[in-house]
């Protein structure tokens, strides 16, 4: 599946509605959503919840990204910054975890395959 993550910027931005356009670009937007599908690409999904996962998580990097900026511009985080960003992870995390090993702090559990990949190539090698 390949996404246009420029489909979804607006639905990241209405969702960030207090992240105005001078700290938090279109641009930024896009790189944040490119950003989760490319973390999200190794696990398959269903095409819908997969892509609410990938805008979940583009929103939470999103935001991330816009306290920097905020933090730079203004030298503060906004007040509510803190718990914004909890609600935003609980959010990817309950997404995302329908279809990835995923834990509430959005730390991806390690998928086990290196013994397969090693038996694979013994057996290749072995015949």
């Amino acid at each position: 599946m390949a996404i246009a993550p420029e489909d979804y910027v607006l639905q990241v931005r209405r969702e960030l509605a207090e992240a105005t356009e001078d700290l938090l670009s279109d641009e930024t937007i896009v790189q944040q959503l490119k950003k989760a599908a490319k973390v999200l690409e190794p696990y398959e999904a269903d095409e819908d919840i997969k892509v609410q996962g990938i805008i979940a998580l583009g929103t939470y990097f999103s935001y991330v990204a816009y306290t920097s900026m905020a933090e730079r511009a203004l030298g503060a985080v906004p007040a509510t910054s803190e718990l914004r960003v909890k609600e935003l992870k609980k959010i990817a995390h309950m997404i995302i975890s329908q279809f990835a090993p995923v834990d509430e702090e959005l730390r991806f559990k390690e998928v086990e395959l290196q013994g397969w990949g090693v038996e694979l190539r013994e057996s290749v090698l072995s015949e």
